[in-house]
């Protein structure tokens, strides 16, 4: 399997751009090689006509491809029904080369099409379609001889023809349940419905269903020359000649006997994806609804259809790259199921069945956990939701800039960290509150940037979302300002600006203000928390020399023991200590209270070597080639998928796992390993952020687009971005978890700069809001 990685790595690329080469062509190209018909196919009809003559067939046909099938395929012919919508029905088996008695047992029950050598159950399917057209069959139906689909389904799928709001049904496990076990083919189930709806922009759900009906000239209308997996290549078929397609709810069953003929998952995989990519190069994009099927253009989702590929053809680049994020999470939630539990993980769950406001942290992320609860108790689902909070993150950032002018190729390269960076991906698969605050805050930006001048709704949604990123992590709360002072800078006169500012504060303010007054019911105290001297206390003890300090008795023990140079990761010094847990507190003082006196007394007596520490660790993330331990911090590891390859359970994370869904962490190969080796590479280095940054710099100072951001909307972006990173610097510690939001947001202003610098797309740009009836004009203030 290992070896199979560089394949599968260099597959996806591949099959994009094959996938790409089409889409940007538009047209269909020639046929491929593959023939519609061969010897196979003449040996076969002139053995059937020696056979049965010129036999007249009923109106339903169905149709079965078989492959040694011998053991299971009688029981499916029995249970076949005579008639289906009040039509007669007759049977047709395509016996594709079987060594053992297939075709002998099909006689009995159907009329048989026998092939000299096996060629795969594509061309089987394709020779039974062609006999049922040429002998007066007007429906097909299709199923399989291994007794999957159930006669019960069989009305379903093709009573939507018969009323004449179909040409092509396909049954749906999606919509429907399948009692099949293998968790990798069901999630290829969606990786490739998913694939099949961004290629045709039609929403499909199930690509490779094999209960499935169709009016017979459909078949001949399409080209079918695939001879394994050509469930994908019908479907895409028929989507692009503009045919009307119906999904319906279906079941599928185990296997009654014998065994899949496809291969393994991998294999299947990726011939399946590759037949998709090929009939996609063959097919070209879909005709324009102009040109569809009559039927199809008066169908109520119809303008809908026009909507979707108008948003294609506009913004293909970022859907695609939205796509292959979609696809990246799916593997992770596949190799390394149910999700991660470590650090704050446990407590946070802690949090969820018991809302009461903690001291060392807000649990605004704890209630958000308790809204999961009624769907499942397990951290699975968690997992799911923020991989999709994940990607909504992703698609408001591309908003976003393509609001204010940035090119769409441009705004998907800057939100490429949020879809496809390592240190993304892992915290969306952890029960850690970050990806959370980072919609919460990409969503307040959103609001604040929508118009060129903010209105008065606009600033009070603004400040409600940052009002609770802040009470899902505390170190949102002095965002408030930076809003606040684009509001005062923005506004078109005094009176807007003072009175968008005024709402933003007071909407920042409720759920903050609702927050400290539950926490002062329940701890006694005004405030979100009460962790600010432990932090402080730790930022101290990269630095601190006890000989310097004047330290009352009390607060002497907290001197770490390792000389300057060989300290230990401030974490194990203010949550793992012995010196805290057994700190003695003075009367009249709490333990935050002591901790903090020691930061400030260490701060005070060394002054320049803390702005030193402060400096070296801000400037880490823009110069660090990849993220690893560096100084004396030693929790890179956590942020990497390798760690999780081998990861057992301790006794904190174990009986977390086992009460939120019982089911133990587990890493599953290949994937596991693929993700490995993807990891080293999707991350952003430390010198890509730099350049980004002098991007974002340059752009506040030259400004050349002429409908061009405005200064102080870079201006939000940037500092928001690099404030959100220095604030861990300055109050507590460095980790590469905290730069989540700085990777997020140094691209988006990095693009902002870049359009000021080089000129945007005016047409997106929202600079024709009306304000109190005259066109909004830039001014000096403002740009």
């Amino acid at each position: 399997a290992w070896a199979l990685i560089p394949g599968v790595v260099a597959w996806w690329p591949a099959a994009g751009a094959l996938g790409l080469t089409a889409m940007l062509r538009g047209r269909r190209s020639h046929a491929s090689a593959w023939p519609q018909s061969d010897e196979v196919d003449a040996a076969a009809l002139d053995r059937f006509r020696e056979t049965y003559g010129r036999p007249r067939l009923a109106p339903v046909a169905i149709v079965i491809a078989a492959y040694n099938e011998a053991q299971g395929l009688p029981q499916v012919l029995q249970r076949l029904p005579d008639r289906i919508g009040g039509l007669a029905t007759d049977v047709i088996v395509v016996d594709d080369g079987s060594a053992d008695a297939t075709a002998e047992l099909a006689a009995e029950h159907a009329y048989v099409a026998a092939c000299p050598r096996n060629r795969g159950q594509g061309a089987a399917l394709r020779l039974g379609y062609r006999i049922a057209r040429e002998h007066g069959a007007a429906y097909l139906l299709t199923t399989d001889a291994d007794g999957q689909y159930g006669e019960d389904d069989f009305a379903a799928v093709l009573q939507p023809i018969l009323d004449d709001r179909a040409d092509w049904v396909t049954g749906s496990r999606v919509l429907g349940r399948s009692e099949t076990h293998d968790r990798v083919r069901r999630t290829g189930t969606y990786v490739f419905a998913w694939l099949a709806s961004l290629l045709t922009g039609t929403r499909v759900t199930d690509t490779s269903f094999g209960l499935r009906a169709m009016r017979a000239d459909v078949t001949a209308a399409v080209t079918l020359n695939q001879p394994q997996y050509q469930s994908s290549e019908l479907m895409l078929g028929v989507i692009s000649h503009g045919f009307r397609v119906v999904e319906v709810p279906a079941t599928m069953h185990e296997r009654s006997a014998g065994s899949s003929k496809k291969g393994g998952n991998l294999v299947y995989g990726t011939r399946y994806g590759r037949v998709m990519a090929g009939t996609w190069l063959r097919e070209g994009a879909p005709r324009p609804v102009t040109q569809l099927a009559a039927a199809l253009r008066h169908h109520p989702a119809g303008e809908g259809r026009r909507r979707l590929l108008g948003w294609w053809r506009t913004d293909r680049p970022f859907l695609v790259a939205l796509g292959l994020g979609a696809l990246v999470r799916l593997l992770v939630m596949v190799a390394f199921p149910p999700a991660f539990v470590f650090s704050d993980g446990p407590t946070y769950l802690w949090f969820s069945d018991n809302l009461v406001p903690n001291p060392d942290r807000p649990i605004g992320y704890g209630v958000f956990l308790a809204g999961l609860h009624p769907i499942s108790h397990s951290v699975f689902l968690i997992a799911v939701v923020q991989h999709l909070l994940g990607l909504a993150t992703a698609v408001a950032a591309y908003v976003f800039l393509r609001r204010w002018g940035v090119r769409g190729r441009l705004a998907m390269v800057a939100t490429l960290p949020l879809l496809l960076d390592q240190l993304q991906l892992v915290l969306e698969h952890s029960i850690l509150s970050d990806v959370l605050f980072d919609l919460l805050l990409m969503l307040a930006l959103l609001a604040l940037g929508w118009r060129r001048r903010p209105t008065v709704g606009a600033a009070a949604l603004a400040g409600l979302l940052l009002g609770l990123a802040t009470v899902v992590r505390v170190v949102g709360e002095p965002l408030i300002p930076v809003a606040v002072a684009f509001l005062v800078v923005m506004g078109a006169t005094l009176r807007r600006r003072l009175v968008t500012a005024a709402v933003a504060l007071a909407a920042f303010a409720l759920p903050v203000a609702a927050y400290v007054g539950w926490y002062h019911s329940a701890n006694g105290s005004w405030a979100l928390t009460e962790a600010s001297g432990r932090s402080l206390y730790m930022r101290t003890t990269s630095f601190v020399d006890c000989s310097l300090v004047d330290l009352p008795p009390y607060e002497q023990p907290l001197c770490p023991a390792e000389p300057l140079g060989q300290r230990l990761d401030p974490t194990q010094y203010g949550w793992h200590s012995n010196a805290v847990h057994e700190l003695a507190v003075p009367p009249g003082m709490t333990a935050n209270e002591v901790l903090k006196d020691f930061g400030m007394r260490a701060i005070k007596a060394q002054p320049a070597d803390y702005v030193q520490v402060v400096l070296r660790d801000a400037a880490l993330p823009f110069w660090s080639p990849a993220r690893v331990d560096r100084y004396e911090y030693d929790t890179a590891h956590k942020w990497m998928f390798v760690t999780w390859v081998d990861y057992h359970p301790t006794s904190w994370t174990l009986p977390a796992y086992l009460e939120y869904g019982g089911q133990l962490p587990s890493s599953e190969q290949p994937w596991a390993g693929i993700l490995t080796i993807y990891g080293f590479i999707a991350a952003v280095p430390g010198p890509v952020m730099l350049a980004l940054l002098a991007v974002a710099l340059a752009g506040l100072v030259v400004r050349r687009g002429g409908a061009a951001p405005p200064r102080a909307l870079l201006l939000l972006v940037l500092l928001s971005g690099l404030g959100l990173s220095l604030a861990p610097d300055v109050t507590a510690e460095f980790v590469w978890r905290y730069q989540l939001p700085l990777t997020m947001l140094l691209p988006l202003a990095a693009a902002l700069g870049w359009t000021r610098l080089r000129g945007g797309d005016d047409a997106t740009v929202p600079g024709q809001d009306r304000l109190e009836g005259q066109p909004t004009r830039a001014t000096p203030s403002t740009d």
